[in-house]
């Protein structure tokens, strides 16, 4: 996910002792990223950008990170995540019985399709 939050000192400090995504809200003061939608975040590590003058949370999301319902704040991030999320609900929502249903359940079958497309997407010109 991708996004800007605010800190305050007090929001890094409770950042790096509660390891989860902690910032400054100018309207709402101290707040916890997931506390009231459940989207979380783990905090991994804090670093700084080229010129030390922003610091960039590397976190585990868990959920969205915009309160659009976007995984990040700069637009629907596409990729990885949203085929995640396409495999989520196709597997949730396949017909017993279904070829879909299949290849959630059988492995194999499901490394020899991801090979095939994997080739598809390889030969595509």
């Amino acid at each position: 996910a991708l996004g800007l939050a605010y800190t305050s000192e007090e929001s890094i400090l409770e950042a790096l002792k509660t390891q989860t995504g902690v910032y400054q809200s100018r309207k709402r003061g101290l707040w916890v990223k997931g506390a009231t939608s459940g989207d979380t975040q783990e905090l991994v590590r804090v670093g700084l950008d080229c010129d030390n003058d922003t610091l960039k949370f590397v976190v585990k999301q868990t959920g969205r990170f915009c309160h659009l319902q976007q995984f990040g704040c700069f637009g629907n991030l596409n990729g990885i995540p949203a085929l995640e999320q396409t495999l989520i609900s196709r597997k949730k929502s396949a017909p017993e019985g279904s070829y879909t249903a299949r290849l959630f359940s059988d492995e194999k079958l499901l490394r020899a399709k991801i090979m095939e497309e994997a080739e598809e997407l390889c030969d595509a010109k």
